[in-house]
């Protein structure tokens, strides 16, 4: 699901991406999941990718209910 997640946000670089956005796109692939249940991933994924979490530099949260893939 972090690989999806991933993908799709990095498809979307550079657009803020909204949790329901995410949601959507993860229950067209026959995954349902609540809106925590994203956070719990999201915030898993980027503990994975990001080296300091204070200091991301791939994914950021925007207003708590969407993501940002930044410009790398």
């Amino acid at each position: 699901m972090e690989f999806f997640l991933l993908r799709f946000l990095a498809v979307n670089k550079g657009k803020v991406v909204s949790a329901d956005q995410l949601l959507t796109y993860l229950w067209k692939k026959d995954i349902f999941l609540l809106e925590d249940g994203l956070d719990v991933i999201m915030d898993t994924l980027i503990s994975k990718i990001e080296d300091d979490q204070s200091i991301p530099k791939y994914i950021i949260n925007v207003n708590n209910d969407a993501y940002k893939f930044l410009e790398v």
